[in-house]
């Protein structure tokens, strides 16, 4: 007997088809949803106008992404777009030399010698989500001033710092909102490298990045490391070496103790330059000056040892000075000692200062011979003295001196200067003094520190100094 086929449940199939169709619509619809909401959420693209460049001196450039030549901006601002870079040529005056900001009015400060470009600078289209900006630093020096979160229009704010040095990992560092950073690459040819910190380079050729934060946290990434820099915080990344936070402060004077060279190979730098055959210090230059064009030229420089405290009780020595640096014009009964005669050191310091919020000299000094009464005749002939030969905002050289004096006696018509570039002050007489110049009044009219001098001058003197530091924060 044949078995008939059963029929097929035609209506239980019709019913799983329109099930299945149903959920692959909704889950289509979802998906849909999903997709429109993550574009309206994530989607990204530069603003109308991502950055505005305006320059403060000739000598600033610009490189639009994809160009082969660089154009000049065009006042009063021009408009940057991501991946365009920026160049301040190296042999503009020092100090600020143009500002980008960026449109949540952001700034980017760069110096001479700076080379940046816009690596990105993004937002979330459709939603107040997501900031991207990356400013890649090629070299030079640049300051960045974030604004507050408060007054920020995206939710997710992210600032990056992406430096690339030869033979060395990408360094990344992230940058909290609101703070005020400075990344600068030192390099012997960068105008915003000082003189001490050319000589500390390894080779001519070698690139260090520093990074400091005045206000907020930088969090660095380099290679496998990471570190974090506070406010008030510094770091230098040195080839092959773990990074080190350490207090943003610097020290600019080389060869502070006068250690580096013998007292002759100081002294060789009063041979002229013509004679070759001598070792001559690249520190501390000797030269002498004669205050009228009969005085005798016979002030002398010497680096002798010294003591800067001894015990009352049997005179032993509890502060040694290892070297001291002495300015010496002693009397002479055969020797005419009525015309001024000025021993002096002086250092190259080619310093931007622009950067720096505080500047300050230090050392120890003592005059323990002054037969000049407080300056002489004039207020000028200082026993001790130290000058700053700088460059002011109008790139015109300019100088200040500090005049110290051990003798005060009323008797005389010698005075103290009252002119506005020289301060004086009266210090014991043999008695070592650690002495503090603060150079942050005069900061707001100085653009470089070019040079620093300390000297002996007068008939007879002998001063002294030992421990000179400039130090910067």
């Amino acid at each position: 007997m044949t078995t008939l086929p059963r029929p097929r449940n035609y209506g239980r199939l019709a019913w799983w088809i329109i099930i299945g169709s149903f959920v692959l619509f909704c889950g289509l619809m979802l998906g849909l949803c999903y997709g429109m909401w993550r574009v309206k959420a994530f989607a990204q693209g530069q603003p109308d106008q991502p950055a505005t460049l305006v320059h403060q001196v000739s000598g600033v450039e610009i490189l639009r992404n994809g160009m082969a030549q660089y154009e000049l901006p065009t006042p009063p601002q021009t408009v940057l777009y991501e991946g365009d870079t920026v160049r301040v040529a190296a042999n503009v005056p020092p100090g600020i030399a143009a500002t980008v900001t960026v449109f949540d009015g952001s700034r980017i400060e760069l110096w001479p010698g700076t080379l940046i470009t816009l690596d990105k600078v993004q937002t979330t289209r459709f939603s107040t989500r997501n900031q991207q900006v990356a400013v890649r630093l090629h070299s030079g020096l640049m300051r960045l001033q974030l604004t507050p979160p408060t007054t920020q229009q995206y939710q997710n704010v992210r600032y990056s710092v992406i430096v690339e040095r030869p033979g060395q990992p990408t360094e990344q560092a992230e940058l909290a909102v609101g703070g005020t950073y400075r990344v600068r690459i030192l390099a012997a040819d960068a105008p915003t490298t000082s003189a001490s910190e050319r000589m500390q380079l390894p080779k001519r050729d070698s690139r260090q990045t520093e990074y400091v934060s005045e206000r907020g946290t930088i969090t660095l990434g380099f290679g496998a490391a990471s570190q974090r820099v506070e406010a008030g915080e510094m770091i230098r990344l040195v080839d092959e070496q773990v990074p080190v936070t350490a207090p943003a402060q610097w020290q600019f004077v080389r060869d502070t103790d006068f250690t580096a060279f013998s007292e002759r190979e100081y002294n060789n730098n009063t041979e002229p330059y013509t004679k070759t055959d001598v070792v001559r210090a690249d520190t501390w230059r000797v030269y002498g000056e004669k205050q009228s064009t009969d005085a005798p030229a016979d002030g002398y420089f010497f680096v002798v040892g010294g003591c800067a405290e001894r015990n009352t009780n049997d005179a032993t020595c509890v502060q040694p000075l290892i070297n001291v640096a002495q300015f010496r014009r002693d009397t002479t009964p055969d020797i005419d000692h009525t015309k001024g005669f000025k021993t002096a050191i002086t250092q190259t310091l080619a310093l931007d200062v622009t950067p720096y919020h505080d500047l300050y000299i230090q050392f120890t000094g003592r005059i323990y011979v002054q037969s000049l009464n407080r300056a002489g005749l004039q207020g000028t002939e200082c026993a001790l003295g130290v000058v700053i030969h700088y460059t002011d905002l109008a790139n015109l050289p300019a100088s200040q001196t500090y005049c110290y004096y051990a003798q005060d006696r009323d008797n005389t018509t010698d005075v103290v200067s009252d002119k506005a570039e020289i301060t004086s002050q009266y210090i014991p007489l043999r008695l070592w003094q650690n002495l503090n110049i603060n150079l942050g009044p005069l900061l707001p009219n100085m653009r470089r520190l070019d040079h620093l001098e300390f000297y002996g001058n007068g008939h007879d003197y002998v001063s002294e100094i030992a421990n000179v530091q400039l130090f910067a924060k």
